[in-house]
């Protein structure tokens, strides 16, 4: 019988972080979740609110980084660099920077189809109007390396909200912040004919609209956590699902699992592993570009990874098993499907 033993590689200003997730069938109805971390090569460049995703060159499935903020954590030092990570020579490379006109955070990258594509995000500015959502939909190819010409704007621009794949084949792009506001809208976007169209929006208010929640789509309903809610931006614990009509994806059911006012979660990596949703590091309170928190104060990144099984409505929690790690745009996530649940309940559990 074969597993799925998942690479997942988080990012941070200071680490590049291996994390093997097993999850395998026979255990995981006895609740039971192993978490393995090593480091990897540090990125030449340190960075974080970076656009980060796998994708296949040459062969070889290899990591990608997009755009983010320097460690100077100022306005000025938000770049356009790119960055490729190949995991079988533990090295990496910079490529041509991402096609811009100014540099960019909270944008969100996603392979489908062995295209990457890099949308919306935020710049910001010394005055006004201070931050601009972006409608730019960047599409990169990772066999040659370079960037394609751009697909067709978003139409609501938007940054710091949840982006998923749909069957591998369309991006829903999930509420988050437009220029001064919340947007409920779910806007969804079709890479093979390129064109929008509009889902059913998330209901307005605290309970569904955010910004800096996650997400994933597994199977036909669409799962997101956490984010900034309301117009003090407090930390959420909601855990909300929308299901996805597979006769017409616009047309969507949203609902809220449950509020866990303990478990509040913001800018967490999320993934999907089988029928379980995971959110991996975070903060459990809202902050700025800059790390400091609306109250003005710094703050601290998670070691956490919470897991729900969508199954059911409970959100478990499991502490101390990842590096503190926080600001996360996305998750390159490798799969290797030769670990078999014989070796790893000999020798990996």
């Amino acid at each position: 019988m074969k597993c799925l033993d998942r690479l997942i590689f988080s990012f941070s200003f200071y680490h590049v972080v291996l994390i093997s997730t097993l999850l395998m069938w026979p255990f995981i109805s006895q609740g039971q979740y192993a978490f393995q971390w090593q480091e990897k090569a540090s990125m030449p460049f340190r960075t974080s609110n970076n656009a980060v995703c796998s994708a296949f060159s040459g062969g070889e499935e290899c990591v990608y980084s997009f755009m983010g903020i320097d460690s100077t954590k100022l306005y000025t030092g938000i770049h356009l660099r790119t960055f490729k990570y190949r995991p079988s020579t533990d090295n990496w490379e910079e490529l041509a920077p991402v096609p811009d006109t100014l540099g960019k955070i909270a944008s969100a990258a996603i392979a489908v189809n062995g295209i990457v594509y890099i949308i919306g995000g935020y710049h910001v500015f010394q005055g006004p109007p201070f931050e601009l959502s972006s409608d730019r939909v960047h599409r990169f190819d990772p066999e040659t390396d370079s960037f394609l010409e751009d697909g067709a704007p978003v139409p609501v621009p938007i940054d710091d909200h949840v982006q998923c794949v749909w069957r591998d084949s369309l991006i829903f792009l999930v509420s988050g912040w437009s220029d001064v506001d919340f947007v409920p809208d779910v806007q969804i976007y079709n890479p093979f004919s390129d064109v929008w169209t509009s889902g059913t929006n998330v209901p307005s208010g605290i309970e569904y609209e955010h910004f800096g929640a996650s997400g994933v789509i597994i199977g036909d309903t669409i799962y997101y956590h956490g984010g900034a809610a309301g117009g003090s931006f407090s930390a959420s614990g909601r855990l909300r699902k929308g299901v996805i009509d597979p006769e017409d994806a616009t047309q969507i059911t949203w609902s809220v699992i449950g509020n866990y006012t303990d478990k509040k979660g913001y800018r967490a990596g999320a993934i999907a592993v089988d029928d379980f949703a995971l959110w991996i590091g975070g903060s459990q309170v809202t902050y700025n570009y800059n790390g400091i928190s609306y109250g003005g104060t710094p703050v601290s990144a998670l070691d956490r990874v919470l897991v729900h099984d969508t199954h059911g409505e409970t959100l478990e929690v499991v502490n101390g098993l990842i590096p503190e790690v926080m600001d996360i745009r996305g998750l390159a996530e490798m799969v290797d499907r030769s670990i078999s649940v014989e070796e790893w309940s000999q020798g990996r559990r």
